[in-house]
Parts: C-alpha cells; sequence; structure tokens
C-alpha cells in the first residue's frame, strides 16, 4: 500500500479540529496557533501538575473511575504482562471493528478518519507520519491512565495497538507489517507506535 506523504496544513487539521472541541482554546489557536503551540510546548508541566491533574480525572467518567481501576488491578492480579497486553490487544481489536474507517487512498485521509474516531469517543485523536521505512502513529490524550491507573502503563497500550492493527489490516496492509508501542504512555495520555516490519 502506498501512502503520499502529509503536508504540514494537512497535518493540522486534526490539532485545529481538536483544539477547536475545547472550549477557549479553539479561539487562541484559529487567533495565532504558531505562537500558542510555541507557549504551550515551553509550559513548564511540573507548574501545572493541578491543571494535568484536573483534565486527567475529567478524562474518565466518575461513575466508571473507581470500578475500571479496581478491574485493572484485578486482571493484574491475575495474569502477567503478556497476557494483559495480549488481552488489552483483542479487546482493541474488538474495538476498532465497531468504527468504519472507510475508504482511505492517502495517509492524510487515513489519519483523518481514525482522528474523528477517536474524537468522536472522546478518547484524544491521533496523527500519522510517514518515516520511510515506517509509520510512526502519535496518539495523544488517551484516557487509560485516567481509566485503569499508572499501574497498568505496561499492557494498556495494546488496546491501541490493536485498533491500530485492525485497522490498517481492513485497508490491505501485509500480515508482515505490525503495529508497536515505541515510547511508553506519558501523564497527559501521549503515546507513540510504530507500524512497519
Amino acid at each position: 500500500m502506498l501512502w503520499r506523504r502529509n503536508t504540514l496544513n494537512q497535518r493540522s487539521i486534526v490539532a485545529r479540529k481538536a483544539f477547536a472541541q475545547t472550549p477557549g482554546l479553539g479561539r487562541k489557536y484559529a487567533h495565532n496557533h504558531k505562537n500558542y503551540l510555541k507557549q504551550a510546548i515551553k509550559q513548564d508541566i511540573g507548574v501545572n501538575q493541578a491543571i494535568l491533574q484536573y483534565l486527567t480525572e475529567r478524562h474518565c467518567s466518575s461513575q466508571w473511575r473507581d470500578m475500571l481501576a479496581a478491574l485493572g488491578e484485578e486482571l493484574a492480579a491475575s495474569m502477567d504482562v503478556a497476557g494483559l497486553r495480549a488481552v488489552m490487544w483483542r479487546v482493541g481489536v474488538r474495538f476498532a471493528q465497531r468504527f468504519d474507517t472507510g475508504a482511505c487512498a492517502t495517509l492524510a485521509e487515513l489519519e483523518r478518519a481514525i482522528a474523528q474516531i477517536w474524537l468522536d469517543v472522546d478518547w484524544g485523536w491521533a496523527s500519522i507520519e510517514d518515516a520511510g521505512g515506517a509509520l510512526v502513529i502519535r496518539h495523544y490524550c488517551a484516557p487509560l491512565r485516567a481509566a485503569l491507573g499508572d499501574a497498568a502503563d505496561d499492557w494498556s497500550p495494546a488496546f491501541l495497538e490493536g485498533a491500530y492493527q485492525h485497522w490498517f489490516h481492513k485497508l490491505g496492509s501485509s500480515e508482515t507489517l505490525r503495529v508497536s508501542q515505541s515510547t511508553p504512555i506519558d501523564a497527559t495520555g501521549c503515546l507513540e507506535f510504530r507500524f512497519g516490519r
């Protein structure tokens, strides 16, 4: 499957949608997105720990947070990390089967389709970049920590691996190409995957 490279403008569509869905943020972004992004990148996360905690807690409905955390603890007590990753991977596949990306002829179309699926279910968003021999998938603001706790960081991202693998497979990718996690999940729910051999 050949993908055309994204342009900077096409990649920024995903970020604009995410910013537009955050009250007040969309207006700032629209007025001067370059300066706003520079400020956001330079911001010290340590200083804004209270803000980060607030957003993290809102990332999972309070009616489900304790139940899902207890479920995660029970699963972790019953299985090893490899088994937990396998379960979460299969859950990710089942999740992705519920959402059709549509026919995507370019990488930009696939990125928009997947990002919109995640935005629609309030699971953050994603960007996909052609890095030569592989695709780099960046998932932003996944609510995995909010739902399952940071003790699940070693195995919960396999949910995303399974979802991405399913979508690439449905679009005709070879069985030899696999999605694999390439960075740990951070405090904001952001992480990277690699799709390749």
